[in-house]
């Protein structure tokens, strides 16, 4: 066979997978989203090619992985919502850094619509891992069809909400992930009046910012919390900023310590730095560091290099258990550096366990806080 006509084949194959996707997506009235992923790889390593293939048909919840290029594939994350297929797609690009030491540096993310047909959805696609393509930087570019996080404006915006105007609102009440479905009552000037129920109020007084999740937005919108009206029941936010990465997309429960927990960082066996636990998941945990600290971490270029973490937490019987992991350097937000980390099955076991620990002793403390809520409102 000819490699023109088995081009031919595999895309009229990829064509009739897409097809029913979106077919999907209208019949069941659901979210669909498709990817396309710059692959770089030594395509005579078929082993590692195929492993590959297989990691990442697992890693999309068993979704179809179409050969698109020799140097891309497509994903289709069914029952996905964009922001939740963004967040699926940078934990994959993780693992697959970690475990085949290959860059998913370019990827192009759309959702399905109910009015898509095959020629439009392709060419959004392909639009969107083009401007990938063009960034500098490693980058998700994506979008909907209502919205583009690359060149859509707040007028646009306005229109989605007064079109789809239900929206969640996620905010922290001491800590706990508060999330409240509401109806847009008003967008004007940047800023959003929504109604909300009464016994909730009193947890939107504390924070002085929430983030806002739209199921056809492929972006969380980051909003300040301009004024809490008790009388009517309604919240102003204001000053909307769409923000590339929020909390909202985290994949595991993150929690914040009970108390300091000190951790030290080693690179070839030697400590470069200590600082404590201010947050921590399975799969990443936030140090505080000083400027001092960053700074030597920024001059030994450890970004793309793995260190080890060692830190002890508690256990349910009360005894302390020493954690050591691989970890790579995510990001940087002021003092705080981000670390994605690699537990082994224990460890990883020790962790859930001192999350869950502190979760369950949040939502005591937030049961408690809503029974007061609660005779205060009555």
């Amino acid at each position: 066979m000819e490699a023109n006509n088995f081009k031919e084949i595999v895309s009229y194959l990829n064509r009739g997978i897409i097809e029913n996707s979106i077919e999907y997506a209208k019949k069941n009235d659901s979210f669909v989203c498709i990817a396309k992923v710059g692959l770089k790889i030594n395509l005579k390593d078929a082993y590692t090619y195929k492993d590959l293939l297989g990691f990442l048909h697992v890693k999309s919840d068993y979704g179809p992985v179409l050969i698109n290029q020799e140097d891309a594939v497509i994903l289709i994350f069914r029952d996905y919502k964009v922001h939740q297929a963004k967040a699926a797609i940078q934990k994959i690009q993780r693992f697959v850094s970690h475990i085949y030491n290959v860059e998913l540096k370019h990827v192009g993310l759309t959702l399905i619509d109910s009015q898509d047909d095959i020629k439009n959805l392709i060419t959004r696609l392909e639009k969107q891992y083009r401007l990938s393509k063009l960034s500098k930087q490693p980058k998700i570019c994506y979008d909907t069809k209502h919205f583009d996080f690359q060149t859509s404006t707040m007028v646009e915006l306005g229109r989605l909400f007064k079109k789809h105007n239900i929206i969640k609102i996620h905010n922290l009440y001491e800590g706990v992930p508060v999330v409240d479905r509401v109806c847009v009552q008003r967008f004007k000037n940047n800023n959003i009046l929504v109604k909300i129920e009464k016994n909730r109020i009193p947890f939107f007084m504390r924070e002085s910012f929430c983030f806002i999740e739209h199921d056809l937005l492929p972006s969380i919108i980051k909003a300040n919390i301009a004024t809490v009206n008790q009388t009517f029941n309604s919240l102003t936010l204001s000053d909307l900023e769409l923000v590339e990465s929020s909390p909202v997309e985290r994949s595991g429960i993150r929690v914040q310590p009970h108390k300091k927990i000190h951790a030290s960082l080693l690179y070839e066996n030697k400590d470069i730095c200590r600082g404590f636990i201010t947050n921590i998941s399975e799969n990443s945990v936030a140090l505080a560091l000083n400027k001092v600290q960053i700074k030597q971490l920024n001059q030994i270029n450890l970004n793309k290099k793995y260190l080890n973490l060692r830190f002890q937490i508690p256990t349910k019987k009360s005894y302390i258990t020493t954690i050591k992991t691989k970890a790579t350097i995510f990001r940087t937000d002021s003092n705080v550096t981000i670390f994605s980390i690699f537990p082994s099955p224990v460890a990883k076991k020790k962790i859930r366990s001192y999350v869950s620990m502190q979760q369950a002793s949040l939502l005591m403390d937030l049961k408690i806080k809503l029974k007061e809520t609660y005779e205060f409102i009555k």
